[in-house]
Parts: structure tokens; C-alpha cells; sequence
């Protein structure tokens, strides 16, 4: 398999030669990962961002020089991996994966009991409406024909339980790295766009 064929959706990958230290720290951005072969390549550390992800039940990297893990760590199997690049972790990035500060304020009770919020052919959208969707835990988000030029950066604060996103009939040119975080996405919705909407995959260019 060439890097070029990688997704950030794949849950199994098995890149076992010709991965350098450069690309291996592109992996991190992977987040739907359920196993990944690293074996004999020529790693010499891994990105902690690994720690991060809760779906990885099975890392193997044997046969790289490691230069920032000892064997014995190694040996002990992917949990025992994934505790030691967690004390390698910068306190921005574990900050991040805690996600944002829920706002202490009532829930509005349709949003709580619909899971959704839908706003139509509006161009600025409230900051409250974000915070009760914080609040809400919604699991669809509609912002439909609002003249978005970009995706609002408040969406990505909403991977903890968005599924659903619909951004049909806007102006949005591209697609920030940050998708790939919204790891319980299940649709994407980017009709009547641009022509091409570029799509930015945490891969090496």
C-alpha cells in the first residue's frame, strides 16, 4: 500500500517498509485507527498524539531503530506503548483531547430532546446556539444555504457527539485538516458548493 492511498478512515493499516520518520509522524492524524503494523521501517520515534487514540487496540512496531523507546516497553505490547507516549505528550495536546468547557447554562428543551440544531439562510450564527448545542450533545447540525465560506470553526467542537453535517447550498471552498478529528461523523453533506471542494487529509504532501 503507497502513502497516497491512506484515509483517514481506514481502522486497519499495514505500512510494514519504506515508511521514513517524516511520514510516521502524519500518522497521528489517523484517528479512526484500530490497528497499525509500523514493523520494519525506519522509524526512530513515534508522535504521542498515538496515546490519543482511544480506538487503537493494536500497534506494532518492531524492526525500526526507536531511538525514544526501550525495548523492554516494547515488548510489554501496545497498552504499555501508548502509556509511555502519553508522558510525551505537550499539555496543549492533551488539553485539546479533553475537549471544550461546557457552558453552565439551561438546556433548550427541543434541542435536548431532537439532537439537532438547524439553521437556514443565516450568515452569522449566534454564539448561544453554539453553546446549546454544547449543551445539547447534538448529533446533526444543518447550516444550510447560510454563505458559509469555510466550515464554522465551533463544528469541530461538537466531535465529542455530532454524526450528522449538512452544509449544502454554501460557499465552501475547502476543508480543514480538523474533519478528520470528527471521528463519530457518519455523513458529510457538500452539495451545491463549489465546483471542487479541496479536502485537507493529515497525510504528507
Amino acid at each position: 500500500m503507497s502513502p497516497e492511498t491512506m484515509f483517514v478512515s481506514f481502522g486497519d493499516v499495514i505500512l510494514s517498509s519504506g515508511i521514513n520518520a517524516e511520514y510516521g509522524e502524519n500518522i497521528k492524524g489517523m484517528t479512526s485507527l484500530r490497528r497499525l503494523d509500523l514493523t520494519n521501517n525506519d522509524l526512530s520515534n513515534l508522535p504521542p498524539e498515538l496515546s490519543l487514540m482511544d480506538g487503537l487496540t493494536s500497534l506494532a512496531v518492531e524492526g525500526n531503530p526507536l531511538k525514544t523507546i526501550r525495548r523492554e516497553i516494547i515488548s510489554k505490547g501496545t497498552v504499555a506503548i501508548k502509556e509511555y507516549l502519553k508522558l510525551k505528550l505537550d499539555p496543549a495536546a492533551l488539553e485539546e483531547e479533553a475537549g471544550p468547557t461546557i457552558p453552565d447554562i439551561k438546556p433548550d428543551e427541543v434541542m435536548m430532546k431532537t439532537k439537532t440544531m438547524e439553521i437556514k439562510g443565516k450568515s452569522e450564527i449566534p454564539a448561544e446556539l453554539w453553546d446549546q448545542a454544547l449543551v445539547c450533545g447534538i448529533v446533526r447540525l444543518s447550516l444550510q444555504g447560510c454563505s458559509l465560506g469555510s466550515v464554522p470553526e465551533q463544528v469541530y467542537t461538537l466531535r465529542g457527539t455530532l454524526k450528522e453535517l449538512e452544509l449544502d447550498q454554501n460557499n465552501i471552498k475547502e476543508i480543514s485538516p480538523e474533519m478528520g478529528k470528527m471521528t463519530k461523523l457518519r455523513k458529510l453533506n457538500l452539495m451545491n458548493n463549489s465546483n471542487r471542494v479541496l479536502i485537507h487529509l493529515p497525510v504528507p504532501r
